[in-house]
């Protein structure tokens, strides 16, 4: 899934690509990218999410987030989410991962191979 996050605060927007996550409860988690995308901004709150075996410590930050078009362009506003940013680097994701909270927001449609998103 496209989105495109938005940092009013510096004039500074993020667009990529995103991994699904149906057992992830919360909005985002974060990458490395998007950790250096919210740099200087203030989180709202701590948080402890649970992993495999293991407590993982966050951050939490609130941006503006866009769902985004095949061409990277912002189609349907989110409204603001929780990005979850792990304090320790190890337990950052390779990608930025799409939890529930953002996915039931949304009206989706599953054929297997393909997922359309339908405005709701």
């Amino acid at each position: 899934m496209n989105l495109t996050l938005v940092r009013r605060d510096v004039k500074k927007a993020l667009t990529g690509e995103a991994i699904v996550d149906t057992g992830f409860d919360e909005s985002l988690y974060a990458n490395i990218q998007l950790v250096e995308f919210l740099e200087g901004l203030r989180p709202v709150k701590t948080a402890t999410l649970q992993a495999l075996g293991h407590e993982i410590s966050c951050e939490v930050f609130k941006v503006e987030c866009y769902l985004a078009d095949d061409d990277l362009r912002p189609t349907l506003n989110l409204r603001e989410v929780e990005v979850y940013t792990p304090i320790n680097i190890g337990d950052l994701s390779e990608d930025v991962i799409v939890g529930r909270a953002i996915l039931n927001r949304l009206k989706l449609q599953l054929t297997g191979k393909f997922l359309q998103v339908l405005r709701v």
